[in-house]
């Protein structure tokens, strides 16, 4: 690949402009990323159980401070 090339696509689209990512569009990137986001024990997309727990227990505790 040139060095032109390799510019030309790692540079950012304008703003608004149609990109050309296939993440969401590729059958199989798509469905691996939609089963890590709702994986219960991964903390990625989506946040575990004990996590969303122990931020509303914090936040809680932040509310009864004087």
């Amino acid at each position: 690949m040139k060095i032109k090339e390799i510019i030309k696509h790692t540079q950012r689209p304008k703003l608004y402009e149609k990109g050309s990512a296939v993440m969401w569009t590729d059958p199989y990137i798509s469905k691996q990323v939609l089963q890590i986001h709702l994986h219960p024990d991964i903390d990625l997309g989506s946040r575990k159980h004990s996590t969303i727990k122990s931020t509303v227990d914090w936040l809680l505790a932040q509310t009864t401070k004087k």
